[in-house]
């Protein structure tokens, strides 16, 4: 749906929605993560290039604030449990987006 709607700062509103639940249920909010940028090239939403095309920036454009979700959950004592969780929604949003490599070093 996010995707369909193509609205400018959707991504953003979405992360700020699931922000107060970040302390209590970060499993939750990385699942989401994970599966968020998975939708930008799913084939199954009925979407044209340019609107996908429009998602992926948007993604990219809050890559910070995933880097900075991903490193909150590494730094919580339950991080040994979300280690797999974690490097596969980074591993979506390298796929799905645009991130420079000097970025992505610097993670």
């Amino acid at each position: 749906m996010t995707v369909q709607l193509n609205q400018e700062g959707v991504v953003q509103q979405i992360l700020q929605w699931v922000n107060p639940i970040i302390p209590t249920a970060p499993q939750v909010v990385l699942e989401l993560l994970t599966v968020l940028p998975e939708e930008c090239y799913n084939r199954n939403v009925s979407v044209n290039y340019e609107t996908r095309e429009m998602f992926s920036r948007q993604l990219t454009d809050n890559i910070h604030h995933v880097f900075a979700f991903l490193q909150y959950v590494r730094s919580t004592p339950q991080s040994q449990s979300y280690g797999n969780q974690i490097l596969k929604c980074l591993e979506r949003w390298i796929e799905n987006t645009t991130i420079s490599g000097s970025l992505l070093v610097s993670q």
